[in-house]
């Protein structure tokens, strides 16, 4: 599926999808770095806020591998993310 459905792509749409992962790696590498087992929390509150982080990261990953493997939707998630980060990208992507 993977390489029909790049062939499909136009070179927008490609760039924009590679700047839409290393925007997410980003993201998933800070929040992996900010966020500890939750049980090794002494306040209530933060092992809560740390369960709220993992499951962020998850929430990442798995938009991130949607992205990857140009499953449906990715075009959605690659424009949702650019424009919730790099807007100005959405018109001239990063070359790749």
């Amino acid at each position: 599926m993977g390489d029909k459905t790049q062939q499909k792509l136009s070179p927008y749409w490609r760039d924009l999808m590679v700047e839409a992962a290393d925007i997410l790696k980003d993201k998933i590498e800070y929040w992996e770095h900010e966020t500890v087992d939750p049980d090794y929390c002494l306040l209530e509150s933060d092992k809560r806020r740390m369960e709220r982080q993992q499951s962020t990261i998850s929430g990442l990953k798995a938009v991130l591998e949607t992205i990857e493997k140009r499953e449906w939707g990715a075009k959605f998630w690659a424009f949702e993310t650019v424009l919730g980060e790099k807007p100005a990208d959405l018109f001239h992507p990063a070359p790749v």
